[in-house]
């Protein structure tokens, strides 16, 4: 009669898994939870002092820019009614009557008229963006006498500290600076234009806008993003 025997393999595989069990402690030990501090979340519902300012101010730059393009497009309908109504007179002019390029027709007049309300209209938009950037510098000035203690970098809503809400807005402003000194230079000249190429150069600046490029609108967004507006 045959003795039955426990395989020595069986008792390695105890071994093993005793082994395996001593490694899940070990890993327990080696990879207990972390207490994590929750980042700052959105500030939401009626917000008061700087941060409904800063808001505020959010909104309205927002609103002044969409007045901005607002007027960009009637501008550019009146540049392209002058282009064309001066292109007939380049395109009209004879080498028996040369003198005729300088003559100013009729419609001219209540074009440029119409071109220098839209001017106007855009200096008064850059004028209240500059009152904005002079508003957001005074928050930014009182927000810092009034946590001396705390540092500057701390968020003022989810990210961006109290500074790159002033530092955006003055970049915008040049932005919308330079752009307007370009228009103002357009229309001033437009209607002298004597040659086609200079009459495509002045549609083409109008209508591209140098000077206001993409990161505008990438500034535009994450102001809107951060002050939870978007």
């Amino acid at each position: 009669m045959s003795t039955s025997r426990t395989p020595k393999k069986i008792k390695k595989g105890r071994k093993s898994t005793e082994q395996s069990q001593d490694l899940l402690q070990e890993e327990d030990v080696l990879f207990s939870p972390i207490s994590v501090t929750p980042c700052k979340s959105p500030r939401q519902g009626n917000l008061t002092g700087n941060a409904r300012k800063v808001k505020d101010t959010a909104a309205d730059w927002h609103n002044y820019i969409q007045k901005w393009e607002s007027m960009n497009n009637k501008g550019m309908d009146i540049v392209n009614k002058i282009a064309n109504v001066k292109l007939k007179v380049i395109f009209g002019s004879s080498e028996e009557n040369p003198g005729s390029i300088n003559v100013m027709p009729e419609e001219m007049g209540p074009l440029c008229d119409q071109f220098e309300e839209v001017i106007t209209a855009m200096c008064n938009i850059v004028s209240r963006m500059a009152s904005l950037t002079v508003g957001m510098k005074a928050i930014c000035n009182l927000q810092h006498h009034q946590n001396k203690s705390s540092s500057d970098e701390e968020p003022l809503f989810q990210t961006w500290p109290i500074q790159e809400f002033c530092s955006t807005s003055q970049e915008l402003l040049d932005m919308y600076t330079k752009e307007l000194e370009l228009k103002r230079t357009i229309m001033q000249n437009i209607a002298h234009a004597k040659d086609r190429n200079l009459m495509m150069f002045y549609t083409s600046s109008w209508l591209n806008q140098p000077y206001i490029d993409d990161r505008s609108h990438l500034l535009l967004e994450s102001l809107l993003v951060e002050t939870g507006l978007k």
